[in-house]
């Protein structure tokens, strides 16, 4: 157990192992209490998105299904977990590869009903030729049973990258036209990256990204925009965490809603490392906002404990859980989980 700065303390459980190889995890968690990690990891000469299962609240993994493979040099990579109101499984992912002279960079969703343990093809999100290029989807599903998508999306090759959303009314088969579209976050002379969103308790919608610290400055700090609307128009960026050191970088935010309606992001940085190398010599963190937010009234603490340390501890995320704890996985010499409760 560790403790922030005021009263509040982190009662965090010892890290359990997923799997020997891999990165990249993300969970989900089915209403019988049942837990699922995807993440990225070799299936003999392929790559693959491989799937564990957890019975026992996350004190034990078990190989659990295979997403999709391919050839080793396919790019399979940044699956993303959701369950659906029928308790199934959807996932969402990149599948980059070259095709003849072209590169072929795709969003796709599969899908895994009831108690079934094969994964079926749902549906793009996006396919483009050569430009732009798209990464790392994140599913959200919002009360009134439509599916939302963000994703981080190059709109050309200068360098740039905002964040975009895309809306599924037909249960992740279709998510609409270029036209539909909305651009969430961007700046110019930025990339922003690595989103994710959430449902607040007020019904608003939060997202939080990674961005340069300034444009042209690539050094990565996490910021987040609101949406009051259902995700139509977004606010302005509001920073989230920046780090002391103007040589530090935080990234690969990951906020999810508690059950009591405070939000918990898991982010990773190298603020504690002299080294700067990123994505090298980080560790993973958690933020708390001050309490349950409104719209507009968002502000953030960090809880002062490091989950996952000493370095290198990559790509984390968080999961708010049914019991009121949350669980945090992440890579560190292979995908790891830890549970944890915030203790007032």
């Amino acid at each position: 157990t560790g403790t922030t700065g005021d009263t509040l303390a982190i009662d965090l459980q010892p890290e359990v192992t997923i799997s020997e190889q891999g990165t990249y995890p993300r969970a989900a968690e089915r209403t019988d209490g049942t837990l699922f990690v995807a993440y990225e990891g070799p299936l003999g000469d392929e790559k693959a998105l491989l799937v564990a299962k957890s019975d026992n609240g996350g004190l034990s993994w078990s190989e659990a299904g295979v997403i999709a493979h391919d050839l080793a040099e396919v790019d399979l990579a940044n699956p993303m977990l959701i369950e659906r109101p029928n308790e199934g499984l959807l996932v969402a992912y990149r599948r980059h590869d070259q095709v003849d002279s072209d590169y072929v960079y795709r969003l796709l969703v599969s899908e895994l009903l009831g108690n079934q343990t094969s994964w079926q093809f749902k549906g793009e999100i996006e396919i483009d030729v050569t430009a732009p290029r798209i990464w790392e989807p994140f599913l959200l599903q919002l009360p009134d049973n439509q599916l939302q998508v963000y994703y981080a999306r190059e709109p050309a090759f200068e360098g740039d990258q905002q964040i975009v959303m895309r809306r599924s009314f037909d249960d992740a088969q279709s998510w609409g036209m270029q036209q539909d579209m909305t651009v969430v976050a961007s700046m110019v002379g930025s990339r922003e990256g690595m989103p994710s969103a959430t449902v607040m308790a007020d019904g608003n919608l939060l997202v939080v990204f990674e961005s340069f610290r300034n444009p042209g400055d690539s050094h990565f700090v996490i910021r987040s925009v609101e949406s009051t609307d259902g995700g139509l128009g977004w606010s302005d960026q509001q920073d989230v965490y920046v780090p002391v050191d103007p040589m530090a970088n935080a990234g690969a935010p990951c906020v999810t809603t508690l059950a009591d309606g405070r939000l918990l992001v898991s982010f990773m940085t190298d603020e504690d490392s002299l080294a700067h190398d990123w994505p090298g010599h980080a560790s993973v963190k958690l933020m708390v906002s001050d309490g349950v937010p409104g719209a507009g009234t968002l502000s953030w603490h960090e809880l002062g404990v490091t989950i996952a340390a000493p370095a290198d501890a990559f790509w984390p995320a968080v999961l708010g859980l049914e019991d009121g704890g949350f669980l945090v996985t992440y890579d560190r010499g292979g995908p790891k989980a830890r549970r944890g409760a915030l203790v007032d």
